[in-house]
């Protein structure tokens, strides 16, 4: 509370619910690309997500490339503000030229897409060629080792100096947990100790995933402050 990280996670969720379109938007398209299918969402984010698909006219060449291209460097800006906020909370300034910063970010934004189309496969892939209840068992066990692959991945990154995988993995695990924790929590109090609806109205669903969405990004701030100390 002294140095104010409540701020940054503030700061992390903001960009996240800016950059998370355009996020969204690459996703989606290499998914189109390739002609995944998201078994791995519910009703809700699979109506979603069609509604996007549905509007976005892949034969308009020039829009789409321009639309690509926004969309890297709006996806971009949280990488390359999670590296401020590694250097904020290390006490250590990144000498790299800010182009290099935003380099670095595109490079991870392409990890990162690399990772979750990799996750998509495999449960893809196990759907067609395992039994329902294997498949079952399986999608629940990728989606549960994701968080913790991303927590892993993230805390390589914004660290301004190199790090070994020892000296991040308790913040990791820290964010992990508590990501799970939260989500399950949250998830119980909205559905049955508030009306949230009442209060918000139509505005119910883009409140409550914005605070969730600042409660992760707090998870994230206190592992990487774990790491640090």
């Amino acid at each position: 509370m002294k140095k104010s990280y409540s701020t940054l996670s503030g700061s992390i969720a903001f960009f996240l619910i800016i950059n998370g379109g355009s996020l969204a938007y690459l996703i989606l398209y290499i998914s189109n690309l390739f002609d995944f299918k998201f078994e791995v969402a519910n009703k809700t984010i699979m109506t979603f997500l069609t509604r996007i698909e549905n509007n976005i006219d892949y034969s308009n060449v020039i829009f789409t490339i321009f639309f690509i291209a926004t969309s890297i460097y709006g996806a971009s800006s949280l990488f390359f503000h999670l590296l401020k906020t590694g250097e904020m909370i290390y006490e250590e300034v990144n000498d790299k030229f800010t182009l290099i910063k935003r380099l670095t970010a595109i490079i991870f934004l392409t990890a990162t897409l690399f990772i979750i189309e990799l996750f998509f496969i495999l449960i893809v892939i196990g759907k067609h060629f395992f039994s329902n209840l294997f498949w079952q068992i399986l999608k629940y066990i990728i989606l549960l080792f994701l968080p913790y692959v991303i927590s892993i991945c993230i805390n390589f990154f914004i660290t301004p100096h190199s790090v070994k995988f020892k000296e991040i993995n308790k913040g990791a695990l820290f964010t992990t947990l508590f990501w799970y924790i939260i989500t399950i929590g949250f998830t119980i109090y909205v559905n049955i100790f508030t009306n949230y609806k009442a209060i918000y109205g139509a505005l119910t669903f883009f409140i409550v995933f914005m605070i969730w969405i600042y409660l992760l990004a707090q998870g994230l701030v206190i592992g990487v402050i774990l790491n640090f100390y």
